[in-house]
């Protein structure tokens, strides 16, 4: 997890550099200048416009079996906009893209997913989201005892 971080702590300042340098050979600097600032613009007021009503929809969900997928959605929007707030192309990019709803759902599948087969307990149920949203949700566990044959055959034979 720490390497994760550092690459991006380390990487994304270094590929915005990049970016800046490849898109000022190509465009005139102020319109790169009005594009960082207008970007940022856009993630403020994403913020305060979707900010109260992803709060209160979570509240809203916060007893129902959608309580998890609400709260992501909130998170995903607001790390939407600070991603807009921040100047760069990439995290524009990365901005907008989570903006954008069936992206957002299909990161939030896949983070799930993961969640569901890395648990660190092989008998973590499934969240009842997901059970509603996979209808075709089976137990894989098998429950069942065992007896090692090996060491009463050692014991026997000396």
């Amino acid at each position: 997890m720490v390497h994760w971080f550092l690459i991006i702590l380390i990487g994304v300042p270094v590929a915005e550099i990049l970016i800046f340098i490849e898109v000022g050979n190509l465009f005139n600097p102020w319109a790169i200048v009005t594009a960082v600032v207008l970007t940022a613009y856009v993630g403020v007021a994403l913020i305060r416009k979707q900010g109260p009503y992803l709060i209160a929809n979570t509240i809203n969900l916060a007893e129902g079996p959608l309580a998890d997928r609400a709260l992501f959605n909130g998170v995903w929007v607001v790390l939407s906009g600070l991603c807009l707030v921040a100047p760069g192309f990439l995290t524009d990019s990365i901005g907008i893209s989570l903006f954008i709803t069936p992206f957002r759902r299909m990161v939030l599948q896949n983070i799930f997913n993961t969640a569901i087969i890395k648990s660190p307990s092989r008998h973590w149920k499934k969240s009842t989201a997901h059970r509603a949203h996979n209808q075709n949700y089976k137990s894989e566990i098998i429950d069942g005892e065992f007896q090692d044959l090996t060491s009463k055959n050692k014991k026997s034979s000396d």
